[in-house]
């Protein structure tokens, strides 16, 4: 009995080896997150990065990864694609529809959040944790975040560059609560702490600039204390010294004069009923 010839296996020898690396690369990417679709384009571009592929490859394995729902938000890309740039204007439309919607997600997520009696750190590590299941991060975690905290807060790291990243704005809010909550604002000390050759950090810095706010807003109030009761006296006194000044008007005996009725001369002023 003769023996089933074996099927043999699908040759690849039709496929080119674009075609071969394009094919492995659509296993390694998952289907478009609609919740997270800043992280979704960056995992496809990590996959077909080294590939240096094309525009139009990109844009046909995006277009693969769509659903029902994403498809009706990029029809008109889908169905009449500019000549350049497609892929780019593509994931434009997507990160902008859906990018918007996550970020509203996470945003009604921590909208309850507040600092309280928390370390702005541990405020920002929960905040993260629900940023990364949501998708918002960068600037957007960055400004609620600062929503929550307290304005002078706000004031002192406002005071840093641009780029600080935002762990390091976060250690920096932790280091001035920790000293407000323990009754004090601790000066830098420069010698104990560190080498004198070292530089003061921008947390180290911002710290003793705050001891000095609050150094010359005591210094105020003390002077306007001191004046204010200065103003007072004067008020008092010179009430004082009018009263006085009348009382002795009143009370002073009229100066005499040679026309004067009563006027006496030195000797009858002097000997009185003995002159006559």
């Amino acid at each position: 009995m003769a023996q089933p010839t074996p099927i043999p296996p699908p040759s690849t020898s039709s496929f080119s080896p674009g075609e071969i690396a394009t094919i492995g690369q659509a296993s390694r990417i998952p289907p478009f997150w609609t919740d997270m679709p800043k992280m979704w384009f960056l995992r496809l571009e990590s996959v077909m990065g080294p590939q240096h592929q094309g525009e139009q490859v990109k844009y046909d394995m995006v277009v693969s990864k769509l659903g029902k729902e994403e498809l009706s938000q990029v029809s008109d890309l889908i169905s009449n694609p500019p000549d350049q740039g497609r892929y780019t204007a593509l994931k434009t439309r997507l990160l902008r529809v859906f990018q918007a919607s996550a970020e509203a997600q996470f945003n009604k997520l921590v909208s309850g959040m507040e600092l309280r009696q928390q370390r702005p750190s541990h405020l920002l590590a929960k905040m993260n944790e629900l940023a990364k299941n949501s998708g918002a991060e960068g600037d957007t975690l960055k400004n609620l975040w600062l929503a929550r905290l307290p304005a002078w807060i706000r004031v002192i790291l406002a005071t840093n560059r641009a780029d600080t990243k935002l762990d390091d704005l976060a250690e920096m809010a932790d280091k001035v609560m920790d000293n407000l909550r323990n009754g004090e604002l601790l000066a830098v000390n420069t010698g104990s702490t560190r080498s004198s050759s070292s530089t003061p950090t921008v947390a180290e810095v911002n710290v003793e600039l705050l001891t000095q706010m609050k150094t010359m807003v005591l210094e105020l109030k003390t002077l306007r204390s001191e004046v204010n009761a200065i103003n007072n006296r004067r008020h008092n006194n010179g009430g004082r010294r009018w009263v006085r000044n009348r009382f002795r008007s009143r009370n002073r005996t009229p100066q005499r004069t040679p026309r004067s009725e009563d006027w006496l001369c030195r000797y009858h002023f002097r000997y009185r009923e003995a002159s006559r």
